[in-house]
């Protein structure tokens, strides 16, 4: 999917030309990609997806001349193969220093537009499922109902930013800034509390959406995966049910429609239809 037209702009253009292949590297590992052929100027991955291959030939240098211009079309195929403007990909690859949580909403009505008290009511649940991940992680084990949230958790949750609307149903994304360690992969050091976050965050959206719908007794096996009443409460915010599992969007190491970009983690995407 491109949102761009027939191409790129000038302006388009220089930001393609500041794109890393490093950059674009980790971004198709974490999609599920697989490098096969190292050539002088070029480096060919390839995904399979169900019955289907895709290809892609990632320019290694910066200098060719015609480096944009085999960006973009590295770009094109990534937008069409995710199904997403291209714009939010480029974004994706240039936003690399925070994981970022993307919750798709599903509400009925015209397209990109949500009733204000379901919208704000939306904010409002991310707010406390990113709180309810940041408090999971400062325990050694998992609680079923959360108690009062220590002011380092507070303290966390206020660093958290809301990025900028993207086209789609109706979309808010949560970004968490990463240290440098965390965007280091020859770091031995483990995950950041940031990080750790977002993992958390990941977990227990998908732990939630797979217990969803199960019998009672049948959804203590989940506990251990992260979902808890909060999660619940503030994931199925008012009457919207979950549809499908998370979709992730970060700065790692995952697959395209569930995890993350740039360190080694998962993008959190979840799909919430009214």
């Amino acid at each position: 999917m491109t949102d761009w037209g027939p191409g790129p702009s000038a302006e388009q253009m220089q930001v393609i030309q500041q794109l890393t292949p490093e950059a674009v590297h980790a971004f198709l590992t974490s999609e599920g990609w697989r490098p096969q052929v190292d050539e002088r100027e070029v480096d060919l991955w390839t995904l399979t997806d169900g019955g289907d291959e895709f290809e892609v030939l990632v320019p290694t240098d910066r200098r060719i001349r015609d480096f944009p211009l085999r960006m973009y079309q590295v770009l094109r195929t990534l937008a069409a193969v995710q199904d997403r403007p291209l714009s939010t990909v480029l974004s994706d690859l240039t936003n690399t220093g925070s994981d970022r949580m993307i919750f798709r909403l599903l509400p009925s009505g015209p397209p990109g537009t949500i009733p204000i008290f379901n919208g704000a009511d939306a904010v409002l649940g991310v707010r406390e499922l990113v709180m309810s991940a940041a408090y999971a992680s400062t325990l050694d084990r998992p609680l079923l109902v959360q108690g009062r949230r220590p002011q380092r958790v507070m303290n966390f949750v206020r660093g958290v930013r809301l990025g900028s609307p993207q086209t789609g149903s109706w979309v808010i994304a949560a970004e968490v800034a990463l240290p440098e360690a965390d965007l280091d992969h020859r770091s031995n050091g483990g995950p950041s509390f940031a990080r750790q976050v977002s993992l958390q965050m990941h977990r227990g959206v998908r732990a939630t959406f797979t217990a969803a719908g199960r019998p009672c007794e049948r959804i203590r096996s989940s506990l251990s995966g992260g979902v808890r009443a909060m999660e619940c409460q503030r994931t199925c915010a008012r009457r919207w049910r979950a549809s499908a599992g998370t979709t992730r969007r970060s700065r790692s190491g995952s697959r395209g429609r569930s995890g993350s970009r740039r360190g080694s983690a998962p993008r959190g995407s979840a799909l919430i239809r009214e």
